[in-house]
């Protein structure tokens, strides 16, 4: 059994996740919506997109797939991204307007690894190991990336907190750089 959910839940049912309560079973999955700036900050198009989710009713939102660094982790264009500390007012101008409508909002974290995208990163893509990564060899981290890695991953969930998201959720799919590392391959 889940953490705060019984065989008889009911979507309209408060929850529990960790000490975060949710008003209700409804969470909107992190999809990318590519209406994030360029450099990775909101706008108000992207607060209006996920606000209307809110005001729908879901009890939690997760966003999409938000970068960790400016180097080489970004998989999308106008993808959020938590590298800067000066995004925190944007941000927490998406994260109130999500909170006047009683909903929770997390942010999730992600490096793209070796499916980074070559073409809007300033630096090439990186992975646990120098294989081929369909159709394209990524190099090999060294200890000091990894080492960087977890910075930035840090200072990604102090922006994420900083601007008063009630959670994180690391990406650890679809092929990206934390189940790269789990990956047999």
């Amino acid at each position: 059994m889940l953490y705060g959910f019984s065989e008889y839940m009911r979507a309209s049912e408060p929850g529990m996740i960790g000490n975060v309560r949710i008003k209700n079973r409804i969470a909107m999955a992190p999809m990318i919506s590519n209406i994030a700036n360029p450099d990775g900050s909101t706008n108000n198009n992207h607060i209006a997109y996920l606000e209307e989710r809110a005001k729908g009713g879901a009890g939690l939102i997760i966003t999409e797939y938000t970068y960790v660094d400016d180097r080489n982790s970004r998989g999308s264009w106008n993808e959020m991204g938590a590298y800067r500390k000066d995004f925190v007012p944007k941000f927490r101008r998406l994260t109130d307007r999500i909170h006047m409508h009683g909903t929770k909002i997390f942010m999730q974290l992600v490096h793209a690894g070796g499916k980074a995208g070559r073409e809007m990163n300033r630096m090439e893509p990186m992975a646990p190991s120098s294989v081929d990564f369909m159709g394209y060899t990524p190099r090999e981290m060294s200890a000091r990336d990894i080492e960087q890695l977890i910075e930035d991953y840090t200072k990604a969930a102090e922006i994420a907190k900083n601007s008063r998201f009630d959670g994180i959720e690391l990406h650890g799919a679809h092929g990206y750089l934390i189940q790269e590392f789990l990956s047999p391959a």
